[in-house]
C-alpha cells in the first residue's frame, strides 16, 4: 500500500503505542482506509487523516486495540457504503458495539444544535434542556470508550476549525464549550477539556483570547521565577522531614484564566494567580503532612483551602488545594501519584494506571463509571442543593422534551416535575402508548403522557411510590392543607399520652399540694403552649402548623415525648421534686442483682426497633425465637416487664464490648432551611470517626429541611459526640435532632 507520508507516519506512531492484538488494528486501518479513499476535508487532505488523529490522541488514554481500531473505524458506518453489520461480522461485537454506539448518537447532535441556538429561551431552560442531553448522552453511549472517541472526534475538529468559514467556526465552537466541554468535565479528562476550552474560546472571542495570551507571556517569566523561589524553600523543608515529593510548576490556561475574571468580577491585571504548584507524595498521610508544612511557611488564605482527598468530585478526582502569599497568592496542590494520574486521565485512568487486563474487568470499570457519572445530576430542592449519585433514568414527553429523573422514579415524580398542578390532578399515564398504573417504574427511552382529571387529588399512598424528595414534598403540602383537622387531633393524642404517662410514672396524682405550674401540666393545651414557645415558635408560623406538622410526622412523636420529658424534669428540679423515676420505667428492681446468662460466642443479634440502643445507653439482650439475640435499653419497657415478673431465661447480661461489628445508626434532623445547610451539616461530622452511608434530604411547606443520615459508627463510638457537635453549631437552626440504632 502506498500511503502518503503524513498518513505513514501517523499510522506507525499509532501502532507504536497499541499493546497488544496489533493486527486488528492494521485491519482496522485497511479497511477505514479504503473505504474513505476518495473522500477528503475541507482543509483538502484526505479524509482518513481525522480518524487517525483521532486514533492517536486517544492513545494518551487508552492502549488498547478494541478502542483504538473502534477510533479508525468512528466515521465508516455514516460517511461510507460499509454497514454495521460489516464491522460486527469482521470485527466482533465489542468493535461493533462502540462503532453502532458512535452512529446512534449522531442522532442527538440536531435537538443539541437546536437548543444551543434556538432564541427566545431563557438561561435557566436553556442549561436544564442541555444538562439533560448530556446526561442522555452519557446514558445512551454505556461505556466511556464511546464517549472517549466523540470527545477526541471533536477535539481534532477543533484543531482544523482554521479551514472553515467564521459561522461554522463560531457554532462548532460554541457546541463544544456548551456540550461537549462540561462532559470531559464530568469525567475529568482534563487535557482534552482544557485544550478544547481554549481552541473554542480562540473562535468565539479571538481579541480576549489573545489580550489574555500576552499577559500570560508578560507575567510568566515573574511567575516562574516567584515559583522557583517558593518551590526551592519547599523542597528544603520536606527534606528535612524525610518527605520524598516531586515537586511541578505550570502556568494555566487562556480560558481558566478568563473564568477566573467573569467569577471574580475583576479586570485581567488583577489576576495573580495564573499559575499554580503541584506537590506529588507517597501516600494521603504525607499529604496532610505537607498542609500543615505549607501553612507554616507562609499564611493561608482561609476561603481558599479544600479537601477533595476527604471529599473527592464525583469524577474520582482527589487533591488538597490551598492558597498561600507571600506578596503574591499562590496555588498549590498536594496529591499522591495515583490521585495524579487519575486527575490527568479522570475514568480513563483505569485503563493507564491500574492496567486494562480483561473484559471481566472492564465490565466491573464500566459499572463503577456508571454507578459515578451517570447518576449525577444537581437538583435543587427547595434551598437545599445536593449532588445525588444515583442512576438515571431519561424519559420524553409526547412533544419530544427529554426530563432526567432518579432510577426508580414513577408517571408520578414525572408529573410533579412537569408542574405541581399535573401531579395534583394526575389520575394515569400511557407509557409508549400502552397505559400503565402509576407505580409503574419508567425506564429510559419512555415516551410518557400523564392523564389528569380537574377532580383528581393526591393520595396519602403516593408517598409509597414517588421516588423524588419534590414530588413527596408537594404530596405532603397537598395532604396537610386537606386533612389539617385530623393531623391535630393527632397532635393533641400525642401530647395528652406523653403527659399522662409522665404524671403515672411519677404518682404525682399521690402528691398533695402540687405547685401550679406542675398542675398546669396536666393542661394538654398549656403544655403544647409551652413546647411551642421555648422549642417550636422559629420554626413555625403559629401553633396550628406545628401541631399539623406532628400529626402528618415531620416532626417525629420521640421527639415531642423527649421535649415534654426535658422540659418537665427541669420543673420538678426547679420545685425540688425527684425526677429519677423518670429514667427508671416505674420499676425499683437493681439489674446488677439479676443472675443473668451471658452471650455465647458466634450467636446473631440484632438492635430492638422497640428502644434502638446506642452508646452511651447500657444495653441488655433478649434471646428470641430462631432471630438470635435482640439487644434493647436496659430500662426497655419489654425488659423491665421479663424482669419485674422474674421471667429471665431469655434475658442476657451484655455490653457494648460484646459487639463483633460497626453499628447502623439513623439520625434524624429537623431544622430550619438554608442555602448550604445540608453542606454544613455534613461537613460539622466528617472529622468523626463515621461513615457517612447514605443521605436524603427535603423540605416541607414549612421550609423546614428533614435531613436524614444513616451512618456506620464503630461499636464503642458514643453518638452524643454527633449530637453535641450539630446542635452547637446549629444552635438556633435545630428543631429537633433523634437518633437510634437501625
Amino acid at each position: 500500500m502506498n500511503l502518503d507520508p503524513k498518513i505513514n507516519n501517523l499510522y506507525n506512531l499509532i501502532i507504536s503505542k497499541v499493546d497488544n492484538n496489533k493486527e486488528i488494528v492494521e485491519k482496522a486501518f485497511k479497511i477505514a482506509y479504503n473505504s474513505h479513499l476518495g473522500q477528503y476535508r475541507a482543509s483538502s487532505e484526505p479524509y482518513i487523516i481525522h480518524p487517525l488523529e483521532v486514533a492517536l490522541i486517544l492513545t494518551d488514554y487508552f492502549n488498547d486495540h478494541i478502542t483504538i481500531s473502534s477510533a479508525i473505524l468512528h466515521d465508516i458506518v455514516e460517511d461510507t457504503n460499509t454497514t454495521l453489520e460489516d464491522i460486527y461480522e469482521l470485527f466482533g461485537n465489542e468493535i461493533g458495539f462502540i462503532v453502532e454506539s458512535l452512529t446512534k448518537l449522531q442522532k442527538l447532535f440536531p435537538k443539541i444544535k437546536q437548543i444551543i441556538y434556538e432564541e427566545n429561551t431563557d438561561i435557566q431552560k436553556k442549561e436544564l434542556n442541555l444538562a439533560n442531553l448530556r446526561r442522555l448522552f452519557i446514558s445512551t453511549a454505556k461505556d466511556i470508550r464511546v464517549i472517549a472517541i466523540k470527545l477526541a472526534d471533536r477535539l481534532h475538529n477543533l484543531r482544523t476549525l482554521n479551514y472553515l468559514d467564521k459561522d461554522k467556526q463560531k457554532r462548532i465552537a460554541q457546541e463544544s464549550l456548551d456540550f461537549y466541554v462540561p462532559i470531559a468535565q464530568k469525567l475529568g479528562i482534563w487535557k482534552i477539556k482544557s485544550e478544547m476550552e481554549d481552541l473554542a474560546f480562540y473562535y468565539l472571542n479571538p481579541e480576549e483570547y489573545k489580550k489574555i495570551e500576552n499577559y500570560i507571556q508578560n507575567t510568566k517569566k515573574l511567575i516562574v521565577e516567584n515559583h522557583e523561589k517558593v518551590i526551592n524553600i519547599i523542597q528544603e523543608k520536606l527534606k528535612k522531614e524525610n518527605i520524598n515529593a516531586v515537586i511541578k510548576s505550570r502556568i494555566k490556561t487562556v480560558y481558566s484564566i478568563y473564568n477566573k475574571m467573569i467569577k471574580r468580577k475583576v479586570p485581567l491585571n488583577e489576576i495573580m494567580d495564573i499559575g499554580a504548584i503541584r506537590i506529588i507524595v507517597e501516600d494521603v498521610k504525607e499529604c496532610y503532612l505537607v498542609l500543615g508544612i505549607l501553612h507554616s511557611l507562609w499564611m493561608p488564605i482561609q476561603d481558599r483551602i479544600k479537601d477533595y482527598i476527604a471529599k473527592p468530585k464525583p469524577n474520582g478526582y482527589q487533591s488538597l488545594h490551598t492558597v498561600v502569599y507571600n506578596g503574591y497568592p499562590i496555588e498549590i496542590q498536594i496529591r499522591t501519584k495515583e490521585m495524579d494520574y487519575i486527575a490527568e486521565y479522570g475514568v480513563a485512568s483505569h485503563w493507564k494506571y491500574k492496567g486494562f487486563k480483561d473484559f471481566a474487568e472492564y465490565e466491573k470499570i464500566i459499572e463503577n463509571w456508571k454507578k459515578n457519572i451517570e447518576g449525577i445530576e444537581e437538583l435543587k430542592e427547595e434551598g437545599i442543593k445536593e449532588e445525588i449519585l444515583n442512576t438515571t433514568v431519561f424519559v420524553f414527553t409526547p412533544k419530544g422534551d427529554c426530563i432526567d429523573l432518579p432510577e426508580g422514579s414513577t408517571p408520578i415524580d414525572l408529573a410533579y416535575r412537569i408542574h405541581t398542578e399535573v401531579g395534583n390532578k394526575c389520575i394515569g399515564a400511557k407509557v409508549n402508548g400502552r397505559i400503565v398504573n402509576l407505580s409503574y417504574k419508567l425506564k429510559s427511552g419512555d415516551i410518557v403522557e400523564i392523564i389528569t382529571s380537574k377532580n383528581a387529588t393526591p393520595n396519602i399512598e403516593w408517598l409509597k411510590i414517588t421516588k423524588t424528595n419534590y414530588a413527596k414534598s408537594r404530596i405532603k403540602q397537598f395532604l396537610k392543607k386537606k386533612n389539617k383537622q385530623e393531623y391535630i387531633k393527632t397532635a393533641n393524642d400525642i401530647f395528652s399520652e406523653t403527659i399522662k404517662t409522665l404524671y403515672k410514672s411519677l404518682n404525682l396524682e399521690e402528691i398533695k399540694d402540687l405547685p401550679k405550674e406542675i398542675k398546669e401540666f396536666l393542661e394538654t393545651d398549656k403544655v403544647i403552649s409551652l413546647i411551642y414557645e421555648n422549642y417550636y415558635k422559629n420554626a413555625f408560623q403559629d401553633i396550628e402548623d406545628f401541631l399539623i406538622a406532628i400529626g402528618f410526622g415531620d416532626i417525629k412523636r420521640v421527639s415531642i415525648e423527649n421535649r415534654i420529658k426535658e422540659f418537665f424534669i427541669s420543673l420538678l428540679e426547679k420545685n425540688n421534686i425527684n425526677s429519677n423515676k423518670l429514667n427508671e420505667n416505674n420499676t425499683k428492681i437493681n439489674l446488677a442483682t439479676v443472675n443473668l446468662n451471658t452471650l455465647k460466642e458466634g450467636v446473631l443479634y440484632k438492635f430492638a426497633k422497640c428502644c434502638s440502643p446506642v452508646l452511651p445507653d447500657e444495653i441488655i439482650g433478649f434471646i428470641t425465637r430462631g432471630n438470635g439475640i435482640s439487644i434493647h435499653k436496659k430500662n426497655c419497657k419489654n425488659i423491665m416487664y421479663y424482669i419485674k415478673n422474674n421471667k429471665l431465661d431469655n434475658i442476657i447480661s451484655l455490653n457494648w464490648d460484646d459487639i463483633k461489628s460497626n453499628i447502623k445508626v439513623e439520625i434524624n434532623i429537623l431544622a430550619k432551611d438554608r442555602k448550604g445547610l445540608l453542606q454544613d451539616v455534613l461537613k460539622s461530622i466528617s472529622d468523626k470517626t463515621v461513615n457517612l452511608l447514605t443521605c436524603q434530604a427535603q423540605v416541607n411547606n414549612n421550609s423546614l429541611a428533614n435531613i436524614q443520615l444513616i451512618l456506620e459508627v464503630p461499636k464503642n463510638f458514643n453518638i452524643k459526640n454527633i449530637e453535641s457537635t450539630i446542635k452547637s453549631k446549629f444552635n438556633n437552626e435545630i428543631v429537633s435532632l433523634d437518633y437510634k440504632s437501625i
